[in-house]
């Protein structure tokens, strides 16, 4: 069979009449156009095929005004005295929060601390509570001192032998007669200090010391128990 070919009709369009240089335009009238299926391809199924939304839905639950205590209220408030109200309640939880922030800072910059001390008692202790110290030299035999000093030294006023025992008591490093010792004047303290090297002798400060508090001290018979 022999097929027969048409020829293409054209259409030709002149720019101008006077200008046999013109533009010329040809159009193809029939030319091929490519035409592409709008339609998507179809799949054989029994169930309905339901179409893939172009967008995404939005969700208004993940809003950020959501997110705010009392936002939502006031946004989605359907009068304005209930917007007012819901307005009034967040400038007042705003206010007191910036108060709250500003009253934190300030104690920490002032350093404005408190301790809070809690004492909890053993309901037994391994060592008793009442502890019995020694302490000889305030409890001395005055009487038997005062012998002594009688023996080694001439006669002396009460007075003077008081203040020459409590001298020779201070210098052992006793703290309690410090004030004792302020009081002295200096003529007095060097006068106190020749009756006390006579009163010593020819002992040492340490043996001294020992027959001042051992001869002449109490002990704890004497003190605790009756004869």
């Amino acid at each position: 069979m022999a097929t027969t070919h048409k020829p293409r009709p054209s259409i030709t369009i002149s720019a101008g009449t006077n200008d046999s240089l013109s533009d010329l335009y040809t159009f193809d009238a029939n030319a091929r156009e490519r035409r592409y299926s709008s339609r998507a391809p179809s799949i054989p199924t029994i169930l309905e095929v339901i179409p893939i939304p172009k967008e995404t839905n939005c969700y208004c639950r993940f809003l950020w005004n959501n997110e705010l205590h009392g936002l939502t209220a006031y946004l989605k408030s359907p009068t304005w005295p209930i917007k007012i109200f819901w307005g009034l309640v967040i400038l007042t939880c705003i206010a007191i929060a910036s108060w709250m922030t500003y009253d934190v800072i300030q104690g920490y910059f002032e350093h404005t601390t408190a301790t809070r001390i809690t004492i909890k008692r053993e309901k037994s202790l391994m060592y008793p509570t009442v502890v019995m110290c020694p302490k000889n030299a305030d409890a001395l035999n005055m009487t038997a001192v005062r012998a002594d000093i009688a023996l080694k030294l001439p006669p002396l006023h009460n007075h003077t032998i008081t203040r020459l025992i409590g001298f020779a008591v201070a210098g052992a490093g006793f703290g309690n007669f410090d004030d004792f010792i302020a009081n002295l004047t200096e003529s007095e303290q060097q006068r106190l200090g020749i009756y006390f090297e006579r009163w010593k002798g020819h002992l040492s400060l340490a043996d001294f010391y020992v027959k001042l508090f051992e001869q002449f001290g109490y002990n704890c018979n004497d003190v605790c128990l009756k004869s």
